[in-house]
């Protein structure tokens, strides 16, 4: 029994370690790739909602269909983006709706080469 309780232990030991170091390297991204992904149906954490007050309005949800959005009315608006360690480069992928502003410019601070797909 006692060999038994030792070994468990051992293994629940392991399980923590492994489970500390996943999170780790999830958050902090040695490996060099990190994904982010904003729902407007969620509370933001690392990337903020659209502001300012007044150009972006509050975040709302389609009854019908259950996507939530953001209006924009008035320009320019801004997110931020808080990641735990710099990087060189930055993928966008932007979800934008409008067919009558087919024009959507993305801007950024600091020191960022970014590509952007619509």
């Amino acid at each position: 029994m006692a060999k038994f309780v030792k070994v468990f232990k051992i293994l629940l030991l392991a399980a923590f370690l492994c489970l500390f170091l996943f999170l780790l390297n999830k958050y902090f991204s040695f490996s060099g790739n990190l994904e982010l992904r904003y729902n407007f149906c969620n509370q933001p954490t690392v990337i903020s909602a659209l502001e300012p007050i007044g150009r972006a309005q509050e975040r709302e949800q389609n009854l019908k269909t259950g996507d939530c959005y953001q209006t924009i009315s008035g320009e320019p608006t801004y997110f931020t983006v808080t990641v735990p360690r710099s990087f060189d480069t930055a993928a966008v992928t932007l979800t934008y709706k409008n067919p009558a502003q087919k024009i959507v410019e993305l801007g950024f601070g600091g020191q960022l080469h970014l590509s952007i797909k619509l």
